[in-house]
């Protein structure tokens, strides 16, 4: 059934003209999400673009680090590194910009999944130690759950496994 949904959704948006995009920006974003989870990365990657371009073209900025995040996480399943990089430095750059500090310890979570993606722990450990300092401010959820999650992976490449289970089992409250 999501499959399906996700297949109508992208003949739907796919179908659309830039003008009448404008104000469903949003889709974008759970569109391209959608494809990131089923693995469906080549549209998922076409529809984070679009919608990037779409939302500068526009001056839309709220679906802009959701895109930017959504785009770089599916690079670096990808293994496109390179552009992986670009598209989280972009995501952190917006976030500091939207002035949004769940949006801020995201974006340093999705630079710290890139960076481990690419082998670069000492990197990867840094921008996840930001992602959690941030996500200590922040209510209970996701935005704090998650920064802790990537540490510990990044933590465990760096070889600092009892940090990593530290941060893991944070993870959990």
């Amino acid at each position: 059934f999501v499959v399906l949904q996700e297949q109508m959704s992208r003949q739907i948006v796919d179908g659309l003209d830039a003008a009448r995009c404008a104000p469903l920006l949003e889709t974008f974003w759970w569109l391209a999400a959608a494809e990131d989870v089923l693995e469906r990365w080549d549209p998922c990657v076409l529809h984070a673009e679009r919608g990037i371009r779409l939302a500068r073209r526009f001056g839309v900025s709220f679906v802009f680090v959701a895109l930017t995040h959504t785009l770089a996480v599916t690079l670096g399943w990808q293994g496109r590194l390179g552009t992986a990089r670009e598209a989280a430095q972009e995501t952190v750059d917006a976030s500091h910009l939207s002035g949004n500090a769940a949006s801020v310890a995201y974006a340093y979570t999705t630079q710290c999944f890139v960076h481990g993606q690419a082998g670069e722990a000492l990197e990867a450990v840094r921008a996840g130690e930001l992602a959690v300092e941030l996500g200590r401010r922040l209510a209970p959820g996701l935005f704090v759950s998650l920064p802790h999650s990537n540490l510990g992976a990044a933590l465990l490449a760096a070889g600092e496994a009892a940090r990593a289970r530290a941060q893991l089992l944070e993870a959990r409250k």
